[in-house]
């Protein structure tokens, strides 16, 4: 950008913006942006386009301001449930399309109700344990095996789309230099690193390990999966975490569903792709599983 433009405009100085119409017969589609100190005049190339920057251009002022009027701490109930309603009315009827449109509005709200939160248990402690109390009551499910089957799934449909991601850049014929490749590389290494945690987590919570070790038995992950070391060797934490527990029910998991189905001590057996500890955690299963009596 030259002249004007140079230094950028932020949304919160534009005042105003509108279409100047009576050139629209000269084929000149403008809008008019208005600042504090003048105004800059936009000249597109057609009048659909002239529509859209317009729209963009109010709605990004519209996210700005409902963020600077939710976050104030001081504002009144009536007018806080006034701001959200304009705010969803908005992004239900702007014609713009992107994703943006309804992620932003959600992440603005997200935030509102997590900082409202937060003060509400720091001046109320004793309502977060009352809130529990209602949730897991005589007539109500505990919502956490809910909860665990929801996270589970989500990581396991993104680990298999890793996965085809993966297979599908190595069998592609378009030849990337080193640089992208070890970008590329990093980049998938990251994401498998982030949802193999989230399931490492979940196993160091012992009334969640029973859910997690039944869906993890039948080992739901495709066959290349198992030929990865980056995957074998981070999955090693959540089996270890499984076979730690003493419950008979959580790591005999950890065998075959039947005897000619594939299992998790067989993965990590000695001379397997996937052993790469000289048998360590093939031991440590081995023991666990023939240590506690089973029930007859």
């Amino acid at each position: 950008p030259i002249g004007f433009l140079e230094v950028p405009i932020a949304y919160c100085q534009i005042e105003d913006v509108y279409i100047v119409s009576r050139w629209d017969s000269s084929q000149k589609f403008c809008i008019r942006i208005v600042i504090s100190d003048g105004s800059v005049l936009l000249q597109l190339s057609n009048k659909w386009l002239r529509d859209q920057w317009l729209h963009s251009i109010n709605w990004k002022r519209s996210m700005f301001k409902f963020q600077h009027i939710l976050i104030n701490s001081s504002i009144r109930s009536d007018v806080l449930l006034k701001e959200l309603k304009n705010l969803i009315d908005m992004s239900l009827t702007t014609p713009l399309q992107d994703e943006c449109i309804f992620q932003t509005p959600l992440e603005i709200i997200s935030k509102l109700l997590e900082s409202r939160l937060k003060n509400h248990c720091r001046l109320n402690p004793r309502s977060m344990v009352q809130a529990l109390m209602i949730v897991h009551g005589l007539s109500s499910t505990c919502p956490h095996p809910r909860v665990l089957l929801n996270i589970t799934s989500l990581c396991l449909a993104a680990l298999s789309t890793l996965f085809e991601e993966r297979r599908a850049d190595l069998n592609s014929d378009i030849e990337a230099n080193i640089t992208d490749r070890t970008i590329i590389e990093d980049e998938w290494k990251s994401k498998l690193n982030c949802f193999i945690n989230i399931l490492y987590f979940i196993s160091l919570h012992e009334d969640w390990r029973p859910g997690l070790a039944q869906i993890l038995q039948p080992i739901p992950f495709p066959d290349t999966a198992l030929t990865i070391p980056e995957f074998t060797s981070s999955i090693k934490s959540v089996i270890r975490n499984i076979c730690s527990d003493n419950r008979c029910e959580v790591h005999l998991m950890l065998l075959g569903v039947r005897e000619e189905k594939e299992n998790w001590l067989q993965i990590f057996c000695p001379g397997s792709i996937a052993c790469d500890d000289e048998g360590d955690i093939w031991s440590l299963i081995l023991t666990t599983t023939a240590a506690f009596p089973k029930d007859p």
